[in-house]
């Protein structure tokens, strides 16, 4: 798994497959109308493979999103509602009550304070 981030601008997002560890896939995260993205975190659920990371609007600000696919489907972008900088997860993990986000405090670029959060899907 891996995300680029150059020269402070937001790259792209992209995971990288193996079923044997000696070939690699890259598949390219898709970011919709936004100028980048960062991937913060991945991990096979239940329901497939989900992603959480962040996408570069026009201002130069930062969206919280997600990805997420069924096994041998594409990936597909889920934008999470909110302003920019307002902060999304950016750890993941699946267990018995359900997938698990957790996003560490903060600032906005506004200089606001940022809380921490965490989000539970069941």
């Amino acid at each position: 798994v891996a995300g680029t981030l150059a020269d402070g601008e937001l790259g792209w997002a992209e995971v990288w497959s193996s079923s044997d560890l000696a070939t690699w896939t890259i598949e390219r995260l898709p970011t919709g109308t936004a100028s980048g993205a960062e991937l913060a975190d991945l991990a096979l659920t239940g329901w497939g493979e989900v992603a959480v990371g962040r996408l570069a609007d026009e201002e130069g600000g930062r969206l919280a999103c997600s990805w997420a696919r069924t096994p041998g489907e594409a990936w597909t972008l889920v934008p999470v509602a909110g302003e920019a900088d307002a902060g999304g997860p950016e750890l993941i993990a699946d267990g018995p009550a359900g997938l698990l986000g957790i996003s560490s405090p903060g600032q906005t670029e506004a200089g606001d304070d940022r809380p921490a959060g965490a989000w539970l899907l069941r």
